[in-house]
């Protein structure tokens, strides 16, 4: 069973999400296992190269010598004998289209959306989980994939610790003038 806040439609429209995500080479071998390879490699663009600064200039792509950064290169790891990158860039909406339709195409997948979460009782080898409709749903595992303040969390009595960096981010999509070579710079 997938309980899902949102109409499940609505979450594949372009417009939903412009954010992009890194996707570590291990996660997107299982996607690949999983039959989602062919949609989701026409949108994803290779990480062969990171570059991380402490954001002062000329920062880490300079080749000069900084007080602060790290440099990761995929040729230099030593299993990567099958020529796989460290990681992909990917837009949010493809891996969400075709996480969509994997789920939507399995008949054994219960869809609930939207519904939400009103309780979760745990019990001895099962959990028992009240939609906000009043249905039930028992599971022997329940995931809890629903965000910072997660019912399901507080429900386990999972505590959550936070603090506040006294920082703020910049988050933006860039046309390059230039070729970027499979490089993400990581600026802080």
């Amino acid at each position: 069973v997938l309980v899902d806040p949102l109409p499940f439609d609505t979450q594949l429209e372009p417009t939903f999400d412009g954010r992009a995500s890194a996707i570590a080479w291990s996660s997107f071998r299982q996607w690949k296992v999983l039959g989602l390879g062919d949609a989701l490699e026409p949108h994803a663009c290779r990480i062969e190269h990171i570059l991380v600064t402490d954001g002062k200039t000329p920062g880490a792509a300079s080749n000069r010598a900084l007080p602060f950064f790290l440099k990761f290169d995929a040729a230099e790891i030593a299993d990567r004998s099958d020529g796989e990158p460290m990681g992909w860039m990917l837009e949010n909406r493809h891996t969400r289209t075709a996480l969509a339709r994997t789920v939507t195409a399995h008949r054994d997948i219960d869809l609930r959306a939207p519904a939400s979460v009103a309780s979760v009782e745990p019990g001895p080898g099962s959990a028992r989980v009240t939609l906000g409709d009043g249905r039930v749903v028992e599971a022997a595992v329940v995931v809890a994939a629903d965000g910072k303040s997660s019912r399901l969390r507080e429900a386990a009595g999972i505590g959550a610790a936070g603090w506040d960096y006294g920082q703020c981010g910049v988050v933006a999509t860039v046309r390059m003038a230039e070729p970027h070579n499979d490089v993400a710079h990581e600026y802080f």
